[in-house]
Parts: structure tokens; sequence; C-alpha cells
């Protein structure tokens, strides 16, 4: 799952603002219906920090709550978004 962020310089690796866990369930309530109800999101590894603050991935596990409790990783990327604010992944 791609998120094209701004950094704070088109030099610079550090995003303005950072990525949270929040946004990824967003994202995956907006675009795959899986309500933050029905789902846990946590980032994979220990000591991992609660937000994303450059570019790069990381991987974050998604758990389904209700069910089978069934899991999945899943690959969250943050890449810079150009300069005309048009970089656009899903």
């Amino acid at each position: 799952m791609f998120f094209p962020l701004r950094t704070t310089d088109p030099e610079s690796t550090t995003l303005h603002g950072s990525l949270t866990l929040d946004d990824v369930q967003n994202r995956l309530e907006k675009e795959h219906n899986l309500l933050r109800t029905a789902v846990t999101v946590t980032w994979k590894g220990e000591g991992v920090a609660e937000r994303m603050k450059e570019l790069g991935s990381r991987t974050a596990v998604v758990k389904v709550d209700e069910g089978g409790r069934e899991e999945m990783l899943l690959d969250v990327v943050v890449v810079r978004l150009d300069e005309a604010g048009q970089g656009s992944f899903s």
C-alpha cells in the first residue's frame, strides 16, 4: 500500500508530518471496506516506532477480529509526493 507524502525538503527523506497506523486503518476502511471495528492493525517487529517519519517501507500486521481471526501482512510504503502534488499510488 503506497502513501505519497510531502517531505520537509526536496532532498530530504524526512516527512512533513508522519504516517500512523490510523492512516493505514483509514485507507483499509475506505478502499477495502475493512471496518476499524473488525480489524486490528499493528506494526510488525519489536521496538518499532508508532509513526513513520521518513520515506521508506514497513510491514503492518492486519488481524481480522471476527470470524476466523485471519491475519495478513501488508507492505506499507511511503514515497515522496511530487512537487506538483500529483503523486498518486494505491
